[in-house]
């Protein structure tokens, strides 16, 4: 009975201890605040410098694709619309136009960089293609093209970066 009362009594006083007004310190748990993410550079309109021998000749769309056959880079896609090109001043035999595509980092050229043709691109050192198309009244050519990446001369794009493209269009 002794050890009955005694275990009343300790239990009586664990109770009356979980049950006191004594002051409670609550430790305030750090949250973590998420981190907000830095947008990248929005990069500059596509560049696109078609031949003034080609006027009327449009450029309906220009997109770039990351992705490619020579490795990282991008696909340029675009539509070619010469329905309002031509007229006495196209032959018959059309136009061979040489399609000049490029690509390059923001970073990687000078400000206000803006190639106007062949050579300007060549001496920036960045990736490019080119072929040559001929052109007739009223075609419209759905085509891409993919400037290519050179490690070996130092021609790259890294497409985890701001980057702009664009195309040059010559009559050849």
């Amino acid at each position: 009975m002794y050890a009955a009362c005694v275990l009343l009594v300790g239990a009586f006083l664990l109770v009356a201890g979980c049950t006191s007004e004594s002051p409670t310190t609550i430790t305030p748990v750090p949250t973590a605040v998420p981190a907000t993410p830095t947008p990248a550079a929005l990069a500059p309109e596509p560049i696109v410098i078609i031949d003034p021998a080609l006027s009327g000749l449009q450029i309906v769309d220009l997109t770039a694709a990351v992705g490619g056959k020579s490795g990282p880079g991008i696909v340029l896609k675009y539509t070619l619309d010469a329905r309002n090109l031509g007229g006495t001043a196209m032959s018959s035999k059309g136009y061979d136009i040489l399609i000049y595509a490029f690509a390059y980092n923001l970073d990687d050229v000078s400000a206000g960089f803006s190639p106007t043709t062949q050579q300007d691109i060549r001496d920036a050192n960045i990736p490019y293609a080119s072929r040559i198309i001929t052109i007739f009244p009223s075609n419209v050519i759905n085509d891409q093209i993919e400037p290519q990446i050179a490690p070996l001369e130092n021609r790259l794009l890294d497409t985890a970066r701001p980057y702009n493209y664009g195309l040059i269009l010559e009559v050849q």
